[in-house]
């Protein structure tokens, strides 16, 4: 839902760098195909309704994303795939998935450390890649991965602190399980 509000707010594609891991639109157990609602029993708002995905699949990996903050990536990738930013450029992050104490996974099987995204942004930061960074991790025991980032002007917020979990919220019939979590439920009643 953040890459539709980015949207709606005028912020055009060539601004927005998407990373999808899996092709839920067409998971074969997705009752309402190209249909994705982040919220149980509803299919409004539809968040795959015209979106530019610039990462899918097993392009959605641990290098590619720390390659990508760090502006390290082979001359091959297109310029959309870049963060081509500046010293005035405002940057907002959002991860969500699994995690735990200082990471957060990728495809179920590779993880970022926590170590691993300080560094990353200090790079960034050393080659004056942005002004503010506002970061947001929607996971289990999100906030530990902000432990090593050490860069002026970023903000890191986590749907949970160390030793807690990001519990699933209600609970879709048809699908068979649930499509979003407490904090996901909350910012959607404020």
């Amino acid at each position: 839902m953040i890459y539709q509000f980015l949207k709606s707010e005028g912020f055009p594609d060539s601004n927005i760098i998407l990373l999808i891991p899996e092709n839920v639109a067409c998971n074969p157990r997705n009752y309402l195909p190209g249909v994705v609602s982040c919220f149980d029993g509803e299919t409004k708002p539809n968040i795959f309704h015209d979106v530019e995905v610039d990462y899918r699949s097993l392009d959605v990996s641990v290098d590619n994303f720390i390659d990508l903050l760090k502006g390290r990536q082979d001359p091959s990738v297109p310029l959309s795939k870049r963060l081509r930013t500046d010293s005035e450029s405002r940057i907002l992050v959002f991860v969500n998935g699994h995690g735990g104490n200082e990471y957060i996974k990728m495809q179920d099987t590779h993880v970022i450390s926590a170590y691993e995204l300080g560094k990353a942004f200090e790079e960034l930061h050393a080659r004056g890649g942005y002004k503010e960074i506002l970061f947001i991790s929607d996971s289990c025991q999100a906030f530990p991965i902000f432990n090593y980032v050490n860069v002026p002007n970023f903000v890191g917020i986590g749907s949970s602190v160390k030793d807690q979990y990001a519990f699933s919220y209600g609970f879709d019939t048809e699908l068979g399980m649930s499509k979003t979590d407490r904090y996901k439920n909350i910012a959607k009643l404020s």
